[in-house]
């Protein structure tokens, strides 16, 4: 049955298992719903969640892997996560694993998401090499004082950017 509808599953009984086929593009309150939807008196009740690992700001990650996120301990010991990538797929044409590989050189993010398995990011960063790092501004010497400003317009928030250079 299709989650088109989350109405759709109150009425549903004697499920006892479910799987979540690109899981990062439903919500948590769709698994939510699925969770309270899977009450048979049969014992090994699952839900499969099977997606690619697109963003650490998804719901997936923050309740299966986010590391810090202490408050779901005790659900995540219920888990079992098997993390693959097409070297465990034997039935990819080799055509599709050239063009993989290729994707490290064309598109690093592409690359770490589809071919390495790793959470990334698909939306449009205008920078992606960056770290974040305490400092000391008073350390900064002969600094020049850079500000730029966004005004975000449709979609985006206005945004002031104050920066330090010290080359």
């Amino acid at each position: 049955m299709g989650l088109d509808d989350q109405e759709k599953l109150k009425s549903i009984t004697g499920i006892t298992d479910a799987w979540l086929e690109e899981a990062t593009e439903f919500t948590q309150d769709d698994f939510n719903q699925v969770d309270l939807r899977i009450r048979s008196m049969k014992p090994n009740l699952q839900i499969f969640l099977s997606f690619n690992p697109v963003s650490k700001a998804n719901w997936c990650y923050l309740l299966f892997f986010k590391p810090d996120n202490e408050e779901v301990q005790d659900f995540r010991k219920k888990c079992s996560i098997f993390q693959t990538t097409y070297k465990d797929n034997k039935w990819l044409p080799h055509e599709y694993i050239e063009s993989l590989l290729l994707l490290k050189n064309t598109n690093p993010v592409f690359y770490k998401i589809y071919a390495e398995g790793e959470f990334g990011s698909l939306d449009k960063l205008v920078y992606n090499n960056w770290c974040k790092q305490e400092f000391d501004p008073k350390d900064l010497k002969n600094c020049q004082l850079l500000l730029g400003l966004d005004f975000g317009y449709i979609n985006d928030p206005t945004a002031l950017v104050a920066s330090l250079l010290d080359e």
